[in-house]
């Protein structure tokens, strides 16, 4: 089992302030009894009780089910909720995915987010402090469903131990993906008290994250979803810590078809809604997909690309934007979370750095054999790629079809910081560069960061941390 070495355990009460960790934690253990969608297909119709407040009524197995439920619905609003803004809108900001568009916010907040100009004291951290708070949120309340479980949940249902193991770690690596090295994984421990934690590096958040995928692995079961989920979990996090064989291994099992899928619905929408129902100002998507951002940014628009073709629609303020097709524009549909197509994409990349020449039919297998999975549907097969003969430029072409396939699901930021840490490359070699020339903000420059902060609110409430240790 894997241990993050570098946690130190300090338990203290946090000190009054509006939105500190713990009280993110603490509001979220509250959503994790009052929440409780059937979102998971494994259960079906389950009837849960109304109020679970009262231990009396949580400590029983429908508690515990509500609890799981509780915490699979926090997931999910944190990578793609449509009423904030979630890890998905975030990180395509701040890579070449996503530009901001309102005229009416040029400064801090999403536009600094967009420009990379997310230094250690920026304005508006609001919106990615709800990124990085949720984020430990689910670990809290996944850490408690998973003692409900173990203690009050039959044996029939230990599959939903592993699945909310998975989640964490999900969790953790999208935290080492976004933010600064330095995150601190403090615990808010069943039957126990909030533990504070110093920070830990981002190599050291993926090996904690592989080891919550190693007990999400043991507690699967028979569930073949469950399982596929932690293996891709588990060579996401080897991809990232430059452990490219060790990746290709984890998913050698992982059938094509394979996906896990997050639905949304037109009440519960996912951030793509042009129109969203749970906002009372109107329209809020005030993004566009790029194209050709800042030099380095691929052409999500003008590639011409099924899987990454967009529309225009009338965005906040009248604005025209361009929205991705592969999502409704009610915010309803799903996003894929893991894949079989990112299997075979993880195991083209051990080959290519293996030096092993089968990188490149792994990439047209895909072309040839899941473009049934493109939405909106396509014709037929992709036309097989060609090799283009140097090792830069097969990096660059394996990047590409990374983002292709993967457009707009999370990915994109840890295989930019994977490119500068494990290829060599500059920050402005892959990250858009030079003059902004977004919807708004003229004159201005994109930054140099590669992350965002860990937000002001740990520093204040977490007596064991210090700072990032860096952003790079």
């Amino acid at each position: 089992m894997r241990t993050n070495t570098n946690a130190k355990p300090h338990r203290a009460a946090a000190p009054l302030r509006a939105r500190t960790v713990l009280e993110w934690l603490v509001t979220g253990m509250l959503a994790l009894f009052v929440s409780g969608c059937a979102v998971d297909g494994l259960i079906g119709n389950v009837e849960l009780p109304d109020n679970v407040t009262d231990p009396s009524v949580t400590k029983t197995p429908k508690g515990a089910l509500r609890a799981y439920y509780g915490t699979l619905e926090t997931f999910y609003r944190a990578l793609a909720a449509g009423d904030h803004n979630g890890y998905i809108t975030i990180a395509g900001l701040f890579t070449d995915e996503l530009q901001w568009t309102d005229p009416g916010i040029v400064a801090g907040g999403l536009p600094s987010v967009d420009r990379r100009d997310t230094g250690l004291d920026p304005e508006g951290q609001d919106h990615w402090e709800f990124v990085y708070s949720n984020l430990h949120r689910v670990r809290g309340q996944a850490a408690q469903a998973i003692g409900l479980q173990k203690e009050y949940a039959p044996d029939s249902l230990v599959a939903l131990t592993g699945h909310l193991y998975a989640l964490q770690a999900y969790a953790e690596i999208f935290l080492a993906d976004l933010f600064c090295s330095g995150i601190p994984l403090s615990t808010l421990d069943y039957k126990g008290d909030f533990t504070f934690r110093p920070g830990s590096t981002t190599d050291q958040v993926y090996e904690h994250a592989l080891a919550l995928l190693d007990t999400a692995l043991t507690f699967s079961g028979d569930s073949v979803r469950f399982k596929y989920l932690a293996q891709v979990g588990q060579a996401r996090a080897l991809l990232n810590l430059g452990r490219f064989t060790d990746a290709a291994t984890a998913v050698a099992e992982v059938p094509d078809n394979f996906s896990y899928s997050v639905a949304f619905d037109g009440v519960n929408v996912n951030l793509f809604s042009v129109v969203n129902p749970n906002r009372v100002n109107g329209p809020a998507w005030s993004y566009t997909v790029s194209d050709i951002e800042g030099i380095n940014g691929l052409d999500y628009q003008t590639s011409g690309d099924p899987r990454t073709k967009t529309s225009p629609v009338t965005g906040l303020s009248g604005i025209t934007i361009h929205h991705p097709n592969k999502y409704g524009t009610d915010g309803s549909g799903q996003v894929v979370l893991a894949s079989g197509i990112e299997a075979r994409l993880i195991e083209a990349e051990a080959a290519l750095n293996d030096g092993d020449p089968t990188w490149l039919d792994k990439l047209n297998h895909l072309r040839q054999t899941m473009w049934t999975t493109i939405v909106p549907a396509v014709a037929g097969p992709l036309p097989d790629l060609v090799d283009p003969g140097t090792d830069e430029a097969r990096v660059d072409l394996l990047y590409r079809e990374r983002a292709f396939w993967l457009f707009l699901t999370g990915q994109r930021q840890g295989d930019l910081r994977r490119l500068i840490r494990h290829y060599g490359r500059m920050q402005d070699q892959v990250y858009p560069t030079g003059s902004y020339l977004g919807a708004v903000g003229a004159g201005l420059r994109y930054d140099s960061y590669v992350d965002l902060p860990v937000p002001d609110a740990e520093r204040i409430s977490n007596p064991y941390y210090d700072g990032c240790f860096s952003r790079s």
